[in-house]
């Protein structure tokens, strides 16, 4: 063998591999345990082999089976193990690599650093982990020398309308129970998204019109990072929330694909609004037909009842979040 030694794998799939990446000198014993015939035929051609096995329990058993049969055909036998586990465990994310190998290196023309992030884009755009997407745009942001801020409103998201369809069709309906809840996700992922929002839905009272739930939570952490910070990002709302059942909401919220586009967006809010306010209109019709019926029936007990329910809401619309 012209390379001076043979390397020795377990598996025909393994040969194939290494000869493809140009290692002709790859062998291996055919499905078969090694044997001493097999040893014996390969020092016709060589008087060195290098034995290449996994580098787990079974490979290292099998090349320590080997030796007996290299002292044997007088071979100069070495071993080297695939660390394969090490290799996995410090493996690059894809999304990774496809930034690094897109990057045109630093100080590299405006151009190209532009043109590279009209690649790397759409595959951030389909990152759904808050997270991940963070840590993305931040290497991009970083091997590209461009604005992280900047680049995060010009990623290029897929809009999938058909999954979501029936969550659309329900801040429409703004009823109650489960359907304001969802009135919730919607508006907490549009401010995230795009807090440029944030005035317009703090000015209509979204606080005050909501019931008190999980989301809600979020919502006031949201307002009070936005007016003490500056419009927060998804991670730093998800660090800033105090109980752990609202992150895992938050977060389960934030790694679905958005349907809202930055021409939607104000559209989709004014539907939100509307639905909240709905409500209450609705709300205000029904505590004023029971105080109705319950002063027709001369009950002074529920007329309190239901003033005092009336008087504390009030309080709510006006208290200071």
């Amino acid at each position: 063998m012209k390379q001076g030694y043979a390397l020795l794998v377990e598996g025909n799939f393994d040969m194939l591999t290494l000869h493809q990446a140009g290692f002709t000198q790859a062998v291996a014993p055919l499905g078969t345990a090694l044997t001493l015939e097999q040893v014996q035929l390969l020092r016709r051609f060589t008087d060195r082999i290098v034995v290449c096995y996994d580098g787990d329990g079974a490979g290292r058993a099998a090349s320590l089976k080997a030796a007996p049969l290299m002292a044997e055909a007088e071979i100069d036998a070495r071993r080297v193990e695939l660390p394969l586990q090490r290799l996995i465990e410090g493996a690059t994310p894809l999304v990774e690599a496809f930034i690094r190998a897109h990057s045109p290196g630093r100080r590299s023309p405006i151009e190209e650093r532009l043109k590279a992030w009209e690649q790397i884009s759409p595959v951030l755009g389909k990152v759904r982990h808050p997270l991940a997407l963070q840590r993305y745009l931040a290497l991009a942001a970083d091997l590209l020398e461009l604005d992280e801020k900047q680049l995060h409103g010009y990623i290029a998201r897929p809009v999938i309308p058909v999954p979501r369809a029936d969550a659309r069709r329900s801040v429409h309906a703004g009823t109650t129970g489960e359907e304001v809840d969802q009135v919730a996700r919607h508006l907490l992922e549009l401010l995230v998204e795009f807090p440029s929002l944030a005035p317009q839905a703090e000015a209509a009272g979204v606080l005050e019109l909501l019931p008190d739930q999980p989301l809600k939570e979020a919502l006031k952490v949201f307002f009070s990072l936005l007016h003490e910070e500056g419009a927060p990002s998804a991670v730093r709302l998800l660090d800033a929330l105090p109980a752990a059942p609202v992150r895992g909401l938050l977060q389960g919220l934030l790694a679905q694909s958005s349907v809202f586009t930055p021409e939607s967006a104000p559209k989709a809010l004014e539907d939100v609004l509307r639905s909240l306010q709905r409500r209450e209109l609705r709300h205000d019709a029904e505590s004023n037909a029971a105080l109705a019926d319950a002063d027709r029936a001369g009950d002074d007990e529920r007329v309190m009842a239901e003033l005092r329910e009336r008087l504390r809401r009030v309080k709510d619309l006006h208290r200071v979040e």
